[in-house]
């Protein structure tokens, strides 16, 4: 069969190899500067974005909605990943800190956000969607800012992922409350189906994933594991959506953690961390670049978004922060799980699209909150790495 030069499939590989090599060589001039290779691959999605080259506006509707499947993906092998690094001894052993961090920094990231809406003579619907949308965490964001920042197995890491994972049910049981307000909300049926698959994802995950996955492994198939694995995330990834009514990436972390348990998790995180950071984690991270239009920054939106901003970053830091220092970690730990928590990610994108969609948010306020996400997003590694910086000197003034 011959193929046309200018096939769909072949501009589908152009658009690929595209992302996939802007956020590698943003990546990398990122860290020269001192930052993370995340912020880099973000700043050049949004520089190939809508506010940018407007690059997949030069391509077929297939590419844009290849590149959305293939950033999901990105972030379900992104937490799925972080759950295979977890103890769950250490869940357990900072159980506490896990829920104030995750309460508190929904709780009161949402109490500074209506207000500021309010003064900017929004509807109270209007600031209540809002407030919700930048509730959250972005998960995946702060999963693979942790990797970078070598936090991923600390007590920290393993509380901003937990309570991250606490702020999208919490979020998400908020946002079916509004959606359903005046419509007999059905929050019984919510709260069972969502108890349904957490209990038969903990039972099925700690008494038979860990042990078929490692008979299989002993098969000594090449590449039989990671299939196996990655049928295991997606299925968990169906069941949390299909069954619990919740976002597929608790199902993915949930996976995470129970496979975690098993003989082949070494295997798992060496095959799973190539494939992701290879591929699909820099298109995760381009796609939340490409859906920011910069140009929507004027004079006229600039004080909405700065107070959202200020209100986002201060729910997060007081919030999680404060949580974590109520459960007994110290002002640095605090600080590391407070920061880690204020980017917000793809779950506060969907909702930011979903209420534009549903007509819950207004379309000029559109561009200002994802745009808010954005910075956030940026702001939180280079908050975190200033922060590690400052303690370097602190501890040793001389140097």
């Amino acid at each position: 069969m011959v193929y046309e030069v200018r096939s769909p499939m072949a501009q589908l590989f152009l658009a690929f190899a595209l992302l996939i090599i802007t956020a590698q060589v943003s990546g990398v001039i990122s860290r020269r500067f001192g930052q993370t290779s995340m912020v880099g691959a973000l700043i050049g999605g949004a520089l190939l974005g809508a506010g940018g080259l407007n690059l997949l506006a030069h391509f077929p509707p297939d590419v844009d909605a290849a590149v959305r499947v293939f950033a999901e993906i990105g972030f379900l092998l992104l937490v799925f990943g972080a759950g295979l690094e977890i103890d769950p001894a250490q869940v357990r052993e900072h159980g506490r800190a896990i829920l104030l961090s995750g309460w508190l920094g929904v709780i009161i990231s949402f109490a500074l956000v209506v207000p500021v809406m309010l003064i900017a003579g929004a509807a109270l619907p209007v600031a209540l969607f809002v407030a919700v949308a930048l509730a959250g965490t972005g998960n995946g964001v702060a999963t693979q800012m942790a990797f970078e920042m070598n936090l991923i197995r600390s007590k920290e890491g393993v509380v901003l992922l937990g309570a991250a994972m606490i702020d999208d049910v919490l979020v998400l049981l908020a946002l079916a409350f509004l959606i359903s307000f005046g419509q007999s909300p059905d929050l019984l049926g919510i709260l069972f189906r969502f108890a349904l698959f957490l209990t038969l994802a903990v039972l099925v995950g700690g008494l038979v994933l860990p042990r078929v996955v490692s008979v299989i492994e002993q098969l000594a198939i090449p590449g039989v594991t990671i299939g196996v694995g990655l049928s295991v995330m997606f299925l968990y990834a169906w069941a949390a959506e299909s069954i619990g009514g919740m976002t597929p990436i608790l199902g993915a972390f949930i996976a995470g953690i129970a496979l975690g348990r098993a003989t082949c998790r070494d295997t798992l995180q060496s095959g799973i961390r190539a494939v992701a950071e290879g591929v699909f984690i820099p298109v995760f991270l381009m796609n939340i670049g490409l859906r920011t239009d910069i140009r929507a920054l004027d004079a006229g939106t600039l004080p909405l978004m700065i107070g959202l901003l200020i209100a986002s970053v201060a729910g997060k830091l007081i919030g999680c922060g404060g949580g974590a220092r109520l459960a007994g970690f110290n002002v640095r730990e605090s600080l590391h799980v407070g920061i880690s928590m204020i980017p917000r990610g793809a779950v506060g994108l969907a909702l930011t699209t979903l209420g534009l969609t549903s007509g819950l948010l207004p379309a000029g306020l559109f561009p200002s909150i994802v745009l808010v996400m954005l910075v956030t997003t940026i702001l939180a590694p280079v908050m975190l790495r200033w922060y590690a910086r400052r303690e370097i000197r602190v501890l040793d003034p001389v140097t």
